[in-house]
C-alpha cells in the first residue's frame, strides 16, 4: 500500500514538473537557503534535481528541503507529501 502511494505521488509530481518544465521554481531548504531554477526530476522521499544558472544540475536530498514553490504557489512540505491522506 505504501509503495502504491509513493507511485501515485511520483506520477503526480512528474506530471506537475512536466507541465511546468519552463517555469522557474524555488526550493527552500531547512537552513533557510533558497535555490532558484528549473526542477528536472523529483524522486519523492529521496531527492530533487534542480537546474540552476549555466545548465548546472544539483541534487538536493529530500531531507534538506523545507518547501518547494512552483510558479509562486507554495506546495506542502515534502515530509507532508509522503504521509498517507
Amino acid at each position: 500500500m505504501k509503495n502504491l502511494l509513493y507511485l501515485v505521488i511520483f506520477i503526480f509530481l512528474t506530471i506537475e514538473v512536466s507541465a511546468q518544465s519552463n517555469q522557474i521554481s524555488k526550493v527552500i531548504l531547512k537552513n533557510n537557503d533558497v535555490l532558484t531554477g528549473k526542477i528536472v526530476e523529483i524522486k519523492p522521499g529521496e531527492y530533487l534535481k534542480l537546474e540552476i544558472v549555466g545548465n548546472n544540475i544539483i541534487q538536493i536530498p529530500y531531507s534538506d528541503i523545507a518547501q518547494i514553490v512552483f510558479d509562486d504557489k507554495v506546495t506542502a512540505a515534502p515530509t507532508e507529501v509522503s504521509k498517507p491522506f
